[in-house]
């Protein structure tokens, strides 16, 4: 079984165990995500089984797509409600003019700070676990990119946003960087992935449905070809010499 399966993944699981559990009805075989979703996150997962494992390079240069809800006068330890607080912040000064302001200033490429507790790794450990043994990393700041952001709901404490971004971009350190900004403070409340390249939330499957699956080879029907992750990259063909020197692993001149 080769493909990609675009599982819409429930709140409360992380991603890894969601694709445990895809992995249980497609007969164990090898199995991976492209990106990963926090546990408290729902939304576009995209699962890649089998041979299309190997892509999954090619899916994270793919550009994502948010509805997210920001939570502000709180800041927390994780930057989302499951956190700490470790701020409290009044946002009486908040209108709706000003939110749609400051927006403009994310948009383009801008400097991010990770979340510390994240996947990320710092002199080779990931920065949640260096939090967890009780050291104080501080990852450092990096450019990414955010195509598109927009205000969707204004209703304070609340404000939700649709947020289009390239790889590497921390929705959580966006709800911080925000609430920075107009003058408060801020942490993530609610977060789907409503897009993930090719992927889009309206034609993805619940866990739940796929868990109904009679049978592996009925799953299989519900995979996405594995080269959907390349269709924005070139193509050429080859001579059946060189197919064979490509399947072995061999460099040939186009």
């Amino acid at each position: 079984m080769d493909g990609i399966l675009n599982l819409n993944k429930p709140p409360e699981i992380t991603s890894f165990q969601a694709v445990a559990r895809v992995r249980r009805v497609a007969g164990r075989i090898k199995a991976g995500h492209g990106g990963t979703l926090d546990p408290m996150a729902t939304g576009v997962l995209p699962v890649l089984l089998g041979q299309a494992t190997r892509l999954a390079e090619y899916l994270l240069e793919h550009p994502k797509s948010y509805r997210a809800v920001i939570l502000l006068g709180r800041e927390t330890d994780t930057l989302d409600i499951t956190g700490k607080t470790i701020a409290s912040l009044s946002f009486d000064d908040v209108t709706h003019a000003r939110v749609e302001e400051a927006l403009n200033d994310f948009k383009g490429d801008i400097s991010q700070t990770p979340p510390v507790y994240s996947a990320i790794k710092l002199s080779g450990l990931p920065l949640h676990r260096m939090v967890r043994k009780g050291l104080n990393p501080k990852p450092a700041a990096r450019k990414v990119k955010i195509y598109d952001i927009s205000l969707v709901d204004y209703q304070l404490p609340y404000i939700t946003l649709d947020v289009h971004c390239g790889r590497g971009t921390y929705i959580r350190s966006l709800a911080r960087d925000l609430g920075k900004a107009l003058g408060s403070c801020g942490c993530l409340s609610e977060l789907v992935r409503t897009s993930y390249g090719p992927f889009d939330i309206s034609d993805s499957m619940k866990l739940a449905e796929i868990e109904a699956v009679p049978d592996s080879q009925s799953l299989e029907k519900c995979l996405k070809p594995a080269d959907t992750v390349l269709k924005d990259v070139d193509s050429v063909t080859l001579e059946v010499k060189d197919e064979k020197l490509v399947c072995s692993g061999v460099s040939v001149n186009i």
